[in-house]
């Protein structure tokens, strides 16, 4: 059973409010959750936000959006992320972490990371493009991570106790960082992304117009 756990959160220091910003006509949180349901290899998806009372919002989106949502800590992701999978109905063998911030996302993408994982010995698998993020691991590796790791920078983000190869029996695969920004960080990222994903949506409309009137 391969469960995503999308990370979203209402407090960010850069662009508050981020994940429920709508871009090309829904919020980024809605672009990431419908990339992981029009995933092929995803069993199923859960919203981990915070017990903040500012991310209450985002519990409300999720709920009116039909995904579930868990709430945990706010600073400690990695538990959060273990509770998170703990909770599910259907017990996961493999986690994918995915991040409220990227909305150009596409299942495509994340079913290509799952299929390199699982075609592969390593045990924890990631992505290099900084905005389509994909990580892959197993259920066994999320479990001792959230027991054993104990820096703050460890539980504050996800993977990287498996990247820092404390585990011996834990193999991962870590490609080199390609060239480019396409998450959204700051108010100078929204207004990128946004501009790319409105012309995206001008194309396809303006592609089923002509299909319509028989042009194409």
């Amino acid at each position: 059973m391969i469960l995503a756990i999308i990370q979203a959160r209402m407090s960010s220091e850069r662009l508050p409010g981020k994940v429920l910003k709508e871009i090309a006509g829904k919020p980024m949180l809605g672009h990431v959750i419908d990339a992981a349901k029009d995933s092929k290899l995803l069993d199923g998806v859960v919203v981990a936000t915070s017990t903040m009372a500012s991310d209450l919002p985002i519990v409300d989106f999720c709920m009116n959006y039909k995904v579930g949502v868990y709430t945990g800590s706010l600073d400690d992701v990695l538990d959060r992320y273990y509770r998170a999978a703990l909770s599910y109905p259907d017990k996961p063998t493999h986690i994918v972490r995915l991040t409220g911030d990227c909305p150009l996302l596409t299942g495509e993408v994340i079913d290509r990371v799952i299929t390199l994982y699982l075609a592969s010995d390593f045990d924890y698998v990631k992505n290099a493009v900084d905005g389509y993020d994909v990580e892959v691991f197993s259920y066994e590796c999320l479990l001792a991570a959230a027991k054993l790791a104990t820096e703050p920078a460890d539980r504050e983000h996800v993977g990287l106790y498996f990247q820092k190869g404390n585990f011996d029996w834990i193999d991962c695969y870590i490609p080199d960082k390609i060239v480019g920004k396409y998450s959204v960080d700051t108010r100078e990222d929204f207004e990128k992304i946004r501009g790319v994903m409105e012309c995206q949506k001008n194309v396809m409309y303006g592609m089923t117009a002509a299909r319509r009137m028989g042009d194409i």
